[in-house]
């Protein structure tokens, strides 16, 4: 029988499933792969990774499928909520960094929009002196 739930051993990168709930295995500290802050003319964004415990591919119903175990989420910014899972530590740790450089795109974006509403703004104000 597939295990529901699983254990990941960071040091190790070993994953264990587990016949019962255990409640430490939802300890932050035990479930962060990487967590990174992004500044843009918007706010800061946060991309977070993590160790899911369960696997969210319901893969128990179909036992050649492997767990889908792993999460990057977006919070804030213009792909807020955003996410993406992958079946292992490996593939979260690359999908985070192109999620991050996926937001930095976006940031940039942001910023030269930013810049051209404020200098539609100043025109703007120029032109009303000027009449």
């Amino acid at each position: 029988m597939t295990p529901y739930w699983y254990r990941w051993n960071k040091e190790t990168d070993t994953i264990t499933g587990c016949d019962k709930f255990e409640p430490d295995i939802f300890a932050t500290e035990n479930r962060r792969v990487a967590e990174t802050f992004i500044e843009t003319a918007l706010g800061k964004i946060r991309v977070s990774t993590v160790f899911l415990c369960l696997d969210h591919g319901y893969s128990s119903s179909n036992p050649d499928m492997k767990p889908i175990l792993f999460e990057t989420m977006v919070f804030g910014g213009h792909y807020d909520q955003y996410q993406d899972r992958y079946h292992t530590s490996a593939e979260a740790r690359f999908g985070h960094e192109q999620i991050c450089k996926m937001v930095r795109r976006m940031g940039f974006l942001n910023v030269a929009w930013f810049a051209k509403q404020q200098l539609a703004t100043k025109i703007r104000k120029k032109q009303k002196t000027a009449s």
